[in-house]
């Protein structure tokens, strides 16, 4: 019994000192230099890599597969913002459909006149900062007043151009600006609008308010046209407005407009958004240089007598 009782106190000891041995080496493996903690950090690096290269790689396969399916754009190169491009026209959605042309560039700003049959019409474009980019969304546009590129927007910021519509409100039918307020002299509101270059915007929202508040008369008093004010709530609604006299005379003046151009682009008379002013494109009674007019006769102009002087609707924008 005693003997039995020795071989099993040494079998303990053997058991616990190989324990400790075993213990040491697990201890020194997860600590040493060559750790296995180091060993399973370094294994789960390389496979993080190893899954970013891939997300990575899966990401420009499908970047490339948008690009040739035609889901996504090509990048492409953005137009220079110390060249102007006034002249050139404008795809305001990049859907392949023109909606007007430029004729001005708030990336460089300046200063005109158009000269009509009363004297000079003087317009300042300002400079803006902050502008968004565009590019060429499609080449060698022809149409209204020459060939030309066609600009596209993308990305974010201010709006850089001025542009005017290629085509005349509804089809090229005639208005009255506010046939009710025939003969009335606005000496009390004459400056609820203003005739200088960007104020169409805001002049177009005042006459819609007033027109809608029937502010001045009668709405559609006119006989046989209705006034422009109660047919563009489209268009506003979608930041189009009627152009003021400056932004008109900045038309012609920007674009160098004949009136031997005037006649093959087939441009008539022309309301502006201001107070007794209309600007008349073509002048069938006199001969304009610069195609030319603004009647600024200190009546609500075109509603002298309902019917008789009413015009057509031109519309600008922003982009």
């Amino acid at each position: 019994m005693n003997n039995n009782k020795g071989i099993t106190l040494i079998a303990l000891v053997i058991t616990v000192i190989a324990l400790l041995i075993l213990a040491g080496t697990a201890i020194s493996l997860s600590l040493g230099q060559d750790s296995l903690f180091e060993k399973t950090n370094s294994s789960v690096e390389r496979w993080n890599k190893k899954a970013g290269e891939e997300e990575n790689s899966l990401s420009d396969a499908m970047s490339l597969l948008n690009i040739i399916t035609g889901s996504t754009p090509p990048p492409v190169a953005t137009i220079s913002k110390e060249t102007s491009f006034v002249g050139y026209y404008a795809d305001i959605e990049g859907d392949g459909t023109v909606d007007g042309i430029i004729y001005a560039d708030l990336a460089l700003g300046t200063t005109g006149t158009g000269t009509d049959m009363y004297g000079a019409v003087s317009y300042t474009i300002p400079t803006v900062t902050g502008i968004r980019d565009y590019y060429v969304s499609q080449e060698k546009y022809s149409g209204f007043l020459g060939t030309k590129d066609v600009l596209t927007p993308t990305g974010t910021g201010n709006d850089r151009f001025y542009i005017m519509s290629l085509n005349d409100l509804k089809s090229g039918e005639l208005y009255c600006w506010y046939a009710g307020a025939s003969g009335e002299l606005m000496l009390a509101d004459i400056d609820a609008t203003s005739q200088n270059f960007g104020s169409g915007n805001y002049n177009t929202a005042t006459m819609i308010s007033k027109w809608n508040s029937e502010a001045y008369g009668e709405k559609n008093h006119g006989p046989d046209y209705e006034d422009i004010w109660g047919n563009i709530d489209d268009e506003f609604s979608e930041n189009w407005f009627v152009p003021s006299s400056g932004e008109w005379a900045a038309f012609v003046g920007e674009l160098g407009i004949t009136e031997e151009e005037c006649y093959s682009i087939g441009m008539d008379s022309y309301w502006c958004s201001d107070f007794t002013s209309h600007t008349d494109i073509v002048n069938y009674t006199s001969c304009l240089k610069d195609c030319m007019q603004i009647d600024n006769g200190g009546f609500i102009s075109g509603a002298n007598t309902p019917g008789d002087s009413c015009y057509h609707v031109r519309m600008s924008k922003m982009f």
